[in-house]
């Protein structure tokens, strides 16, 4: 059997590379190709549906795992394996938020994450039933080797059988449900292609299924083969529910055992009774096992508790189980109550939306609520998805703190429910508009501006307290005129040197106004600007000294900047024409070089014999063209690397496998592509190489016959 990776307690970020490698390994065939998703933002968001995918498929694996853990009852790892599964549910679904336009380009996609979670869920039940139910065996098992059972230990012992039989029930039960999940996980699809339909949930979920069998097993052993444990057992009969705290609506699920006469009893009637009312008359099965359930009506006389017992007839007298108590109440509901804004201005709309729900999830449709909006209540229906959306326009609301919240008063089968109330603010926005004279100023001077505040983006504001404050230390405290306007003029003398953040900030007395701000920055520099140029020049950024590009071009640096612009003309030209001479100088060099290297190479011995048909060339005499000189340097130097280097080059390696083979030894990658291609050039194409060509030949293969050219792996 495979087991998963060991890392399966270590979150989901370990994750990230095994989920990665399933776009390889794992078939996304719904995303594989681009006329499957044909929309606009397809390269956007491909990627992040792959990965999406493959996180899901990940998971699924785990959730294999778990359930085989499960089915040799190692409930610990299926603890484990599941949490693993479930860790890498929260990353796929933040990937489907973040992709753009999911909602309306690729709709099904909403629907990948629930199945996943609604699975998680539900095998997290099925590992918490097994848990107990082996508890339970376990306290069967130690019971099956007393010699006898006397009084209250049958009680207790049929009290365990009662808990195992229900527990395999609702074993069972969860197996169908997550069944269900499974099928509807593999049915999942992406743009009408399904990506986990290659699972093997079910097939797992059946065989897990198996483990009740040896279970009912042991439970019948011990009723049934232990004659002596029972003989001396006095007459009896259990009851179980299987949930004390229901709603009305729900059914009261249960049964138990009946035992007299030295067996437990078939065919035998057992009435179920809840306060003085028999609500269920079953009859007992195979064992004197009998289940019952009841759907609880809809009837508010039946809210509270209540207490049931089961009971039966037979020759000696009436046997009545142990009281079971269960409590009966209306269904939880909730309001939940949405607004469009918390702080809006009178011209703005505010929209509330609310919807009710049970506490199930479930939509409650056209039921009676109000909506409150300070004194004011508004009495509404819920649509069909149980939703209500109400719009207050400009105007009805007035400046000032609202309240808002919505109640509903219940109605059966339904509890009532109130929303948590909400505040909206409405006031007049404000605008302070900061405006600095300049953004430099000299240390000898004042820093000068002023800013004006507006209502509702144009209405002067005169007579409001605005303050001041440089580098975060209140300055001033002003008031505004009659147009809403105050200048200020601070010396700069009494800042330091430099950049500062000059802010002004509006907080009205009350709330019918709105605050606000804004902000610049300013520099102070010592030094003065000037008309005359000083014999020494004035170096941008001194003392503070702000400069820009048309200072450079024609303000005071101009005369300097020309200068060395004439400068640096003078030196390139100079530059270029010392490599002009250079350049003849070495073509002479190159020649001399062609010519003694023509004669080595016809003086020497041509040895091919050995190289691979795709890369040898036969030559009736010494080669003495370039593009000969070429393919033999390309073979005299995998010569020298068979017998000095010992590379093991095969004959039948191309000219590109063996320049890989070379990178993947520490060769210098471009020295090797640049032979190659030369190589490849001289070799099979048509095209006429030329006396440099050859040269760069030969310096290439000295340069990878040299120590530093194996290892210089990215050297040029």
């Amino acid at each position: 059997m495979m087991r998963p990776p060991q890392h399966t307690s270590r979150g989901a970020r370990r994750l990230i590379v095994p989920a990665l490698a399933l776009l390889l390994l794992v078939p996304v065939a719904s995303l594989g190709a681009r006329a499957e998703i044909s929309h606009e933002n397809y390269d956007y968001v491909t990627s992040d549906l792959e990965i999406v995918v493959a996180l899901l498929n990940t998971s699924i694996q785990y959730f294999e795992h778990s359930l085989e853990l499960l089915y040799v009852e190692d409930i610990g790892g299926g603890t484990q394996e599941l949490a693993t599964a479930a860790s890498l549910i929260t990353p796929a679904s933040e990937l489907l938020d973040e992709a753009p336009d999911i909602a309306d380009s690729y709709a099904d996609l909403s629907f990948l994450i629930p199945p996943f979670s609604d699975f998680i869920d539900g095998e997290e039940g099925l590992i918490q039933t097994e848990k107990e139910l082996l508890e339970a065996m376990v306290l069967v098992a130690s019971l099956s080797n007393i010699s006898s059972l006397e009084g209250e230990d049958a009680v207790y012992a049929m009290s365990a059988i009662d808990r195992a039989s229900h527990l395999i029930g609702s074993f069972n039960d969860t197996i169908d449900s997550l069944i269900v999940m499974a099928d509807e996980i593999t049915a999942l699809s992406v743009e009408e292609t399904e990506p986990f339909s290659g699972n093997r949930l079910v097939e797992l979920l059946e065989k897990l299924r198996e483990l009740l069998i040896p279970l009912e097993e042991e439970i019948y052993d011990f009723m049934v083969d232990n004659d002596d444990l029972w003989e001396s057992v006095e007459p009896f009969i259990t009851f179980w529910i299987s949930d004390s705290s229901l709603y009305l609506g729900d059914e009261i699920v249960g049964g138990g055992y009946l035992f007299f006469n030295g067996s437990f009893r078939s065919d035998c009637h057992v009435e179920i009774v809840m306060g003085d009312a028999v609500i269920a008359e079953v009859v007992t099965g195979a064992l004197g096992r009998f289940d019952f359930s009841w759907e609880i009506p809809l009837n508010e006389s039946l809210l509270g508790a209540h207490v049931l017992i089961s009971r039966t007839g037979f020759e000696s007298g009436n046997l009545t189980s142990d009281p079971v108590s269960i409590s009966i109440s209306l269904i939880p509901t909730s309001l939940t109550v949405v607004l469009s804004g918390t702080v809006l201005s009178p011209e703005e709309s505010l929209t509330v939306s609310i919807t009710l729900r049970d506490v199930y999830g479930g939509s409650l449709a056209n039921k009676t609520c109000t909506l409150s909006l300070d004194d004011e209540l508004v009495e509404f229906r819920t649509s069909l998805s149980g939703g209500y959306e109400q719009v207050f326009p400009a105007g009805t609301l007035e400046v000032g703190t609202h309240t808002i919240h919505a109640e509903y008063n219940g109605s059966l089968p339904y509890a009532s429910c109130a929303s948590g109330v909400q505040t909206v603010v409405v006031d007049v926005p404000t605008t302070l508009t900061l405006n600095m004279f300049s953004d430099v100023f000299y240390l000898s001077h004042f820093v000068v501006g002023d800013f004006t505040l507006a209502g509702n983006a144009s209405d002067p504001l005169p007579g409001m307290n605005v303050t001041l404050s440089i580098d975060g230390i209140v300055l001033i405290n002003a008031t505004t005129n009659d147009t809403g306007s105050f200048a200020f003029s601070i010396p700069a003398y009494t800042l330091s040197i430099g950049s500062h953040h000059i802010q002004v900030d509006f907080n009205p007395p009350n709330s019918y106004w709105r605050t606000s701000h804004d902000e610049a920055e300013f520099l102070i520099y010592i030094v003065e600007k000037t008309d005359k140029y000083p014999f020494w020049p004035i170096i941008p950024g001194w003392g503070g000294v702000p400069f820009t590009a048309s200072d450079l071009f024609f303000g005071q640096y101009a005369y300097y900047f020309w200068l060395l612009v004439i400068a640096t003309i003078g030196a390139v030209v100079k530059a270029l024409q010392m490599h002009k001479q250079l350049k003849v100088r070495r073509w002479t060099n190159e020649q001399k070089a062609l010519e003694q290297m023509k004669v080595d190479l016809r003086a020497a011995e041509m040895d091919i014999k050995d190289l691979a048909p795709a890369r040898s060339i036969e030559f009736d005499g010494p080669p003495n063209t370039p593009k000969e000189l070429i393919v033999w340097n390309y073979n005299s130097f995998l010569r020298f690397l068979s017998q000095e280097r010992k590379v093991g080059i095969r004959d039948s390696m191309t000219h590109w496998e063996i320049a890989r083979l070379l990178g993947s030894l520490g060769y210098s990658e471009s020295l090797v592509e640049k032979m190659t291609s030369l190589f490849e050039l001289a070799r099979y194409s048509g095209t006429n190489v030329t006396d440099t060509d050859m040269m760069v030949m030969v310096y290439h293969v000295d340069q990878l016959k040299k120590p530093a050219g194996r290892w210089g792996a990215h050297a040029g």
